[in-house]
């Protein structure tokens, strides 16, 4: 970093692009907090040299979103995915795969926070998409299913919440050997 920084400046927009993705990977790494402090340097950065309805800084704000539900606030998460929902319509479209994934996050944070009607609808609105983007026996369609497993089984929906288990199971038996489970 020290040899960007001097090479570009500190206030520099490919600084950001450098703190996001380290931002990105101490996230990864299970350090959220360092993970913020990168993400909040390359966000002021953004708004900045982008201003603040840009998509670039869009995306750093629903990366950040990400990180406060690994903090434990997901009414700020909540709050940060809902800014940036209209954002990522608008630049992907609304039946796009980034789309669907803050739509699963989204749904997260409802669920942290109580609300898991909300989950539900966010969940299944992802969930088309999901298939689409991935097929529908893929390993992120289960994870998704998954999800929506422990969402229908909150709100006492047991045939749902067993369809979508036996589902995911299934595909997850696809593709992991014998011995995995």
């Amino acid at each position: 970093m020290p040899v960007f920084e001097k090479y570009y400046g500190r206030d520099h927009f490919k600084i950001a692009k450098v703190r996001v993705s380290l931002g990105n990977a101490y996230k990864d790494l299970c350090n959220p907090h360092k993970a913020k402090e990168l993400l909040e340097r390359a966000l002021a950065i953004q708004k900045k040299h982008y201003g603040p309805d840009h998509f670039e800084v869009a995306r750093t704000l629903a990366n950040l979103g990400n990180v406060y539900r690994d903090l434990g606030n997901p009414q700020k998460a909540k709050e940060l995915f809902e800014r940036v929902s209209p954002v990522f319509e608008k630049h992907y479209g609304s039946g796009h795969i980034q789309v669907a994934k803050l739509l699963v996050s989204h749904g997260g944070t409802h669920g942290d926070l109580g609300d898991h009607k909300e989950k539900k609808e966010l969940l299944e609105q992802a969930f088309p998409i999901f298939e689409e983007h991935y097929g529908s026996d893929h390993p992120e369609v289960a994870k998704l299913l998954a999800d929506l497993c422990e969402v229908y089984g909150t709100l006492g929906d047991h045939k749902k919440q067993q369809e979508s288990f036996a589902r995911a199971v299934s595909i997850f038996k696809e593709h992991q050997s014998p011995n995995h489970f």
